[in-house]
């Protein structure tokens, strides 16, 4: 269901439904604030490889922004399947049990992988 509403959806509206879930659930919660200000300037590209997207999620002014454009050199790219990121954001799935599957090809600075994986996983 997410894979086709991702592939059938123009990013900007794709964008908007992200940004609010966002602003929801990690911006304007008190548990992510620490984390956020840990994460400050970082940025992680996530590439889903089933449908052709990019989405680069980055820390700035103390707010996670999703945006569809990414820098050269992010400091972690992750690619993978709708379905698996899809299972991790809903916590159906364990992000170390998929890594060590490769079930995703991650690249990058660890230790910024850890506390967006830290992130997350507050917000559970």
């Amino acid at each position: 269901m997410l894979r086709l509403f991702l592939k059938i959806i123009p990013i900007p509206l794709q964008l908007i439904s992200l940004r609010l879930l966002v602003a929801r659930n990690i911006n304007n919660n008190q548990q992510t604030k620490e984390i956020l200000r840990h994460l400050e300037g970082k940025e992680i590209s996530v590439r889903l490889t089933d449908i052709g997207r990019c989405y680069c999620l980055s820390v700035r002014e103390g707010l996670l922004r999703i945006n569809s454009k990414e820098r050269n050199r992010p400091d972690v790219a992750i690619k993978g399947d709708t379905a698996t990121f899809s299972g991790l954001f809903m916590g159906r799935l364990d992000p170390d049990s998929v890594f060590f599957n490769r079930t995703m090809k991650v690249d990058g600075d660890a230790a910024v992988l850890v506390l967006f994986k830290n992130l997350f996983e507050s917000i559970r």
